[in-house]
């Protein structure tokens, strides 16, 4: 093609599009539509729009909605909740496997969906406890004080709850389950004894002291594993005789030790 006649091309290219564009800003959008398609170059793109809608109808017009996931006979759903009225303890997982065992096919997620929803914790927490009883716990806990000899040695604390305060305390280099027993003794006489006596799993408490704790009428009330939150009364002590005192003297033997804690308990 000549440079000339490509030029005049270009120019009328460029003038049909500034045409276009001032009946787009001139006109509505509908209106324009109609001149925008009468475009040479479009004219494939509209064919092709129009073969498309016409191949495409067919399919729209038999297209049916997904009803989505069935619902859940009313049978069963009465049954779940009768079995969930009758055994409160039972959750999602539980009345799930029982309905399997019956052959009836159902999930998990459906079977949690129909349950009856209770208000509130099916029984009282842990902080209800403590706070409704407080009058009647008491808690044990040892700690470890490393002398100026390297020497481990053994603090054991008596707490009460009710007015945070301790009871006994002692010291030794060896903790066995009679030493322990003797101290949980010797601190409760006559009718002190409390109620509960709130304890972690040290191997420290062994059977012995199990039965004389028993024997005085105390319950043990054992703490999970790994869980010092569990018993934080005694814990925040020990930490407060830490911070407070330990942290900042040289302990030499067990009498230099036993004297700090007097003082400090005093």
């Amino acid at each position: 093609m000549p440079p000339q006649n490509l030029i005049r091309a270009i120019s009328l290219v460029v003038l049909n599009r500034m045409a276009i564009a001032c009946l787009y800003m001139a006109m509505p959008t509908n209106a324009a539509l109609p001149l925008a398609r009468s475009e040479p170059r479009t004219h494939t793109a509209l064919l092709s729009d129009t073969v498309a809608c016409e191949m495409l109808k067919p399919s729209i017009g038999n297209f049916t909605m997904d009803p989505g996931r069935t619902s859940v006979d009313r049978d069963i759903r009465k049954l779940m909740q009768q079995m969930n009225a009758a055994n409160p303890l039972w959750g999602a997982p539980r009345i799930h496997g029982e309905l399997l065992k019956l052959g009836i096919e159902i999930s998990q997620a459906t079977v949690a969906k129909y349950l009856v929803r209770r208000r509130g914790t099916p029984s009282p927490t842990w902080r209800s406890f403590l706070r409704n009883q407080a009058a009647g716990i008491t808690a044990i806990d040892m700690f470890v004080v490393v002398s100026a000899s390297f020497r481990l040695l053994y603090v054991m604390v008596i707490l009460a709850h009710d007015r945070r305060k301790i009871v006994r305390f002692d010291v030794t280099r060896h903790p066995t389950a009679g030493w322990l027993a003797r101290q949980v003794t010797e601190a409760f006489r006559r009718d002190t004894a409390p109620r509960y006596l709130l304890r972690d799993r040290d191997a420290s408490y062994g059977s012995e002291f199990c039965k004389r704790v028993d024997a005085m009428g105390i319950t043990e009330v054992v703490t999970a594993p790994r869980s010092p939150w569990r018993n934080a009364y005694v814990e925040r002590v020990i930490g407060s005789i830490r911070c407070d005192c330990l942290d900042y003297i040289v302990i030499f033997n067990e009498r230099h030790l036993r004297r700090v804690m007097s003082s400090y308990a005093d």
